[in-house]
């Protein structure tokens, strides 16, 4: 079995994330095969919510200080090894060593399919050239696969595996009293980031036709989506920042649904978190959403407020809501770390062998 260096950049630039909380599940499942494995860091990575909670021994842990993070996730690394070793980078880069077998793990193409210029240019040449010097692709969805061999033509399909991410554990059912009842003020569970392509003004103006509360999980809100939101909502919003995997069970079994009216994604984590824990989820039928949530009751064909005013308001029908519930459930297992974890540990020995 060939050792594994792990590349952390992804820790020292995001304080949380899905992308972190794959690459935290994917080091505690070498930590537990007894794989020969290290990693590569900069100092300030332990400000990473996913990186604080990793107990990655200090002699496993080799700290880099010469470049800045920032400017480091576009270039490639440079590591000594002299014999053969496995490179897997948390974040779009390549080792130059030439007896490094490469993996690369691809998220999404978020940058390709919604932003423009420069960005999209820089990002697309870093995602572009360390595919292609890659021995190994993991796409998180079938979804994601097809956007890479769209967008980076020419990449052997034999060296793509597609492993989904997997869900935690503390994502369940309540106890009825802890979960939506007709008696409870009703209200929509918006989650995570809020730019372009996440149309979050869906979100808000689904809860305004509606007329049930918003509450929003997430970074919290500045000036300008104060001001709009209570314009467009009165009092019947609530911003709650970042919260943990218990909160948010908490508020996924006490909602009337969560509302996911995003444009693309390379998988839709939220969606499973959420169908786990026995909550509807409103989505749009695009990208990978379809592929990962399963059953088609609850997905909106138009990005437009009324369509989804439409589509939740079929949720006040019992049966309905029970088979949107139960068709969740059964969904959601079809997802799970363990299972996510035991494909790459899989691949790591495919490619040693």
């Amino acid at each position: 079995m060939l050792p594994i260096v792990l590349d952390n950049i992804i820790f020292s630039w995001q304080r949380s994330g899905g992308i972190s909380t794959v690459w935290g599940r994917v080091i505690q499942a070498l930590a537990a095969s007894g794989m020969d494995y290290r990693v590569l860091e900069w100092d300030g990575a332990n400000r990473n919510v996913c990186r604080r909670d990793l107990k990655i021994p200090s002699a496993k842990v080799t700290r880099l200080k010469a470049m800045l993070p920032m400017v480091a996730r576009y270039q490639g690394v440079k590591w000594g090894k002299q014999e053969p070793f496995i490179f897997h980078s948390s974040y779009y880069r390549f080792c130059t060593n030439p007896n490094a077998i490469n993996i690369l793990t691809v998220h999404d193409f978020t940058y390709e399919r919604c932003s423009s210029g420069l960005k999209r240019a820089v990002h697309h040449l870093t995602k572009r050239r360390a595919i292609q010097r890659a021995d190994r692709v993991i796409c998180v969805s079938s979804n994601t696969r097809d956007d890479l061999l769209h967008y980076v033509p020419g990449v052997n399909p034999d060296k793509i595996r597609v492993i989904y991410n997997g869900v935690d554990e503390k994502f369940r059912r309540l106890s009825d009293h802890k979960r939506f009842r007709s008696g409870i003020k009703p209200f929509l569970l918006y989650l995570g980031e809020r730019t372009g392509y996440k149309n979050f003004r869906i979100a808000v103006e689904t809860a305004q036709l509606m007329g049930i509360d918003l509450k929003i999980a997430g970074p919290h809100l500045n000036g300008r989506e104060l001001n709009w939101l209570t314009r467009m909502l009165d009092d019947r919003y609530q911003s709650l920042g970042y919260v943990d995997t218990c909160t948010l069970n908490r508020l996924l079994n006490e909602a009337f649904a969560l509302i996911y009216p995003s444009a693309y994604e390379g998988f839709g984590l939220p969606i499973v978190e959420a169908q786990k824990a026995g909550c509807p989820v409103l989505a749009l039928n695009s990208s990978s959403l379809p592929e990962v949530m399963g059953d088609e009751t609850m997905l909106v064909d138009e990005p437009d407020p009324k369509a989804f005013t439409q589509k939740a308001c079929q949720l006040y029908d019992h049966q309905v809501r029970e088979h949107v519930i139960t068709q969740g459930v059964k969904n959601a297992e079809r997802f799970s770390w363990n299972q996510m974890a035991q494909q790459y540990l899989d691949l790591y020995r495919e490619v040693s062998q």
